[in-house]
């Protein structure tokens, strides 16, 4: 089967190779056996093991393990790994990366959107296209990505002293409890169960009649924001950013509103949709029956 590929095996690639020294018995645990189709990333894992982390430069300190919570990211020989660089160390200014298999995020999909983004005025992680070689074992090509922190904030300009949220999991109703959220950072003058901005959202999306909700909603939400990512949406056919998963709301302390960044946006074909608006999520459910924001 290798055959027909045998030459490629000679061909130079410009992408920068980034490598993995791992001791092979803690290689060995994070390959449970138990990886089986539709289940979720075993707890062993999850666990992140010590290794080495090479980009060109002398080798980092790092904790790995693999990342995702549906099986494509971890059931086959190719796998997506979470990479945390050893404080005080980080990697291009980035805490933590993520290497995803490229077909999770459509290959070369996620890079545009992204693209797109900073032409929009919107914040996205570092990303680009890796080579990975794990133990000497090339993986060939990975999508890598900056994991969430407060590095990555205070990078774009954003501060990292302030609450950042993000799904606590997948398929749960986000839009309707603070439960099923988490903080990626905090506001430090506030104690960390302190959700209130976030319960003002939820409120306000559930309970505002119709003629109140694009006043109210702007007391909360950057609007200017919030309408150049859902364009972004738009842009790509895209509802991948729903009701369950995928919303990522940095709460801007100068303005006392929410922003949102995008994340794993997606693709899709806008002719499988009714109409060019989309519907996939509360919010944005709610701002479409108001003519003054479907006009914007």
């Amino acid at each position: 089967q290798k055959i027909p590929y045998f030459l490629w095996t000679f061909k130079k690639y410009p992408l920068p190779t980034y490598g993995i020294t791992i001791a092979s018995d803690d290689w060995r645990k994070l390959n449970d056996p138990k990886l089986s189709l539709g289940a979720d990333l075993p707890k062993e894992s999850k666990k992140a093991k010590p290794a080495q982390f090479s980009a060109g430069g002398a080798p980092l300190n790092v904790l790995v393990r693999y990342r995702g919570d549906t099986s494509p990211h971890f059931l086959y020989f190719k796998k997506s790994w979470r990479i945390e660089f050893t404080e005080p160390q980080t990697f291009e200014g980035m805490r933590s990366i993520d290497l995803i298999v490229p077909q999770d995020r459509a290959f070369v999909t996620e890079q545009l959107n992204n693209y797109r983004a900073k032409k929009l005025g919107l914040v996205v992680p570092e990303s680009r296209f890796v080579r990975l070689k794990v133990n000497g074992h090339d993986f060939g090509v990975y999508f890598m990505v900056e994991h969430w922190s407060k590095e990555f904030l205070e990078k774009n300009g954003l501060s990292g002293d302030t609450n950042f949220y993000k799904e606590r999991s997948v398929n749960e109703p986000i839009f309707e409890d603070i439960r099923y959220w988490d903080k990626v950072t905090t506001n430090p003058h506030e104690t960390i169960s302190n959700y209130a901005e976030l319960q003002t959202l939820i409120d306000i999306i559930n309970k505002t009649p119709d003629n109140d909700f694009l006043q109210k909603i702007s007391t909360i939400v950057d609007m200017d924001n919030l309408l150049r990512w859902y364009m972004h949406s738009l842009l790509s056919g895209s509802g991948h950013q729903d009701w369950a998963h995928n919303i990522r709301l940095y709460f801007d302390p100068t303005l006392g509103k929410f922003q949102f960044i995008p994340w794993d946006v997606g693709v899709a074909r806008l002719a499988d949709w009714n109409g060019i608006d989309l519907h996939y999520n509360p919010l944005i459910s709610r701002l479409l029956a108001n003519p003054e924001f479907v006009q914007k």
